[in-house]
């Protein structure tokens, strides 16, 4: 029995110097990271400079690594020992199973660079980090999911990526959380969230914000959509905007020009304006990697500054908090809240909220980003934006497909999707709406079906009240759109589409469409329409009558190239 003892005492003797020689060779001498999602899972490990990647260990596997018998029972057990008593550094040199997605994980891809550099003032170099974040590990897995499930549709060559930014508004405190900040790119050290791309058309509703603050404007406001140029004093030569459709609605009103997101109605704004009021409005939120003033013309107000998922997240926000700039907060380092600033660096330095835009501003610009009748004009009845519920949404698509935008605030979640490819070149016809539209679908289901969105209506974003709106006729019937005697332009074919504009709140009527004395429309409504699409009309000279109860009014107009 005595001899059984000394050896059981020689054994775990042994053991011990094992391990102990095993700590001392593979401790590394660089600062220990180690960044826990919400749930308290090690999503981030850090401890060789060379080496930044999420561990995700199968620990009965390490175990049979230590001790290769096959034994199922005692693998279990000492798997569960590994788990929950083995350091994460001896758990990484055991692990063979690595997967290398650090950049999944954006603030540990941060930690790296700044450790890197020397400038991580907030981190003691010396002793070892732990990161409580408030990212949400299984989000970010079933987003990813959604991601790569998505682009299985449009990508035919695995060259195309997304990422998503998910930011919560904090109910009770005075900050934004981030939940879900992830990619699907397999590239090494791609980060795509501090990526510099074309903003496409998701500046406008900001351009259309200080319009309401600086000129008075309001979202009924009318504006040519109609061919225009102006002088482009860099290049000196004429700027011609065209719609994304290359077709134009005449007068329209702001909130329609906004919906539909039209080209021309931004830039002429942007005209009004001054170009340098809108580069300044950027540059003064902390956007800075702005080149001179010089370099740019009217062209910002389609978003050529550029802007990156984090900004662009930033910039949405302000729709979130009533025109309010508040921090993003990641999490917590030795019981100090850590912040995510604009220009994309880490801090515990409290970071001071700004009013940037009146609360009334911010509710105008949300009753037009949330209403669906308006968008279907452009984007159908059936698209990735429309819901059953309230959704505040804008897409973008840069010049030639480069990239694809979409950006939504559905209850208190604020979304923001990007698609594109790592090399900056023309996706296939791939927008914003069929391609990071795709994705927000499914994660906004996601949000639904997990009962984190709390039932609203619209009614809650209704519009603001004017006092044309208390004294509307609800009787009549009119033709809005074409006015009568007025010139069309329907570029660059001689067939296109028309989008007559209707204010008929009283059901049925008649709308029949001649062409000299040709009828090629004609339809009787049994249900309250705003806009009727007609088409392939060619070039001539129309007359549009419209029939409702004893009354007969007539629009004509000529369409010309």
């Amino acid at each position: 029995m005595k001899k059984y003892i000394i050896l059981i005492l020689l054994i775990l003797f042994i053991c011990l110097i094992y391990i102990f020689y095993l700590y001392k060779k593979i401790k590394s001498n660089e600062p220990y990271i180690v960044v826990y999602s919400e749930e308290n899972i090690p999503i981030f490990v850090y401890n060789e400079p060379s080496k930044s990647f999420i561990l995700e260990y199968n620990y009965e596997k390490i175990s049979k690594k230590i001790f290769p018998i096959n034994v199922p029972l005692l693998h279990k057990i000492h798997g569960l020992i590994i788990k929950y008593f083995y350091p994460e550094f001896l758990l990484e040199k055991l692990a063979d199973e690595k997967k290398y997605q650090y950049q999944q994980f954006y603030p540990g891809f941060y930690l790296i660079n700044c450790l890197k550099n020397l400038n991580c003032r907030f981190i003691n170099t010396y002793s070892d980090v732990k990161i409580h974040s408030t990212i949400n590990y299984f989000w970010t897995k079933k987003i990813q999911s959604i991601i790569q499930q998505e682009l299985n549709y449009i990508n035919k060559d695995d060259s195309i990526i997304g990422s998503v930014i998910v930011l919560e508004k904090e109910k009770n405190q005075n900050q934004n959380i981030l939940r879900v900040i992830t990619n699907n790119t397999q590239e090494n050290y791609y980060d795509t969230f501090t990526k510099v791309r074309l903003a496409g058309s998701t500046l406008k509703p900001f351009l259309y914000a200080l319009a309401f603050e600086k000129l008075s404007y309001n979202e009924n406001t009318m504006i040519e959509d109609v061919p225009k140029k102006y002088y482009d004093e860099i290049n000196h030569v004429l700027y011609m905007p065209k719609n994304h459709d290359n077709k134009y609605l005449g007068n329209i009103t702001i909130k329609e020009a906004l919906s539909n997101s039209r080209n021309i109605p931004a830039v002429e704004i942007l005209y009004r304006l001054k170009k340098d009021t809108f580069y300044d409005f950027l540059y003064s939120l902390g956007i800075d990697h702005l080149k001179s003033k010089d370099h740019y013309n009217l062209s910002i107000a389609l978003g050529t500054t550029g802007i990156t998922q984090i900004q662009l997240s930033y910039l949405y926000s302000l729709l979130l908090n009533d025109g309010i700039l508040k921090p993003i907060t990641i999490g917590k380092i030795d019981d100090n809240l850590l912040y995510l600033d604009i220009s994309h660096h880490l801090t515990t330095k409290k970071i001071q909220e700004r009013v940037v835009f009146s609360k009334e501003t911010i509710n105008k610009i949300n009753s037009i980003l949330v209403d669906n009748d308006l968008r279907r004009i452009s984007f159908g009845r059936r698209n990735f934006m429309d819901f059953n519920f309230p959704i505040i949404a804008k897409t973008g698509t840069s010049y030639n497909y480069r990239d694809s935008w979409i950006v939504g605030i559905v209850d208190h979640y604020l979304i923001c999707v990007w698609v594109g490819k790592l090399k900056e070149v023309p996706m296939l016809g791939v927008s914003g709406i069929n391609g990071a539209g795709r994705i927000f679908y499914q994660i906004v289901k996601f949000l639904k079906q997990n009962k984190s969105i709390e039932e609203k209506t619209f009614q809650d974003y209704k519009k603001p009240f004017t006092k044309s709106d208390a004294f509307t006729n609800r009787d009549t019937c009119e033709i809005e759109f074409p006015k009568n005697n007025q010139k069309i332009f329907l570029e660059p074919s001689k067939e296109s589409n028309l989008i007559i504009k209707l204010k008929c709140f009283e059901v049925p009527f008649m709308l029949v469409l001649y062409n000299k004395e040709k009828e090629v429309f004609k339809n009787y409504f049994h249900h309250s329409e705003t806009y009727v699409k007609i088409r392939d009309l060619k070039k001539g000279q129309y007359t549009l009558i419209l029939k409702h109860k004893n009354e007969t009014k007539i629009s004509t107009f000529q369409i010309i190239e």
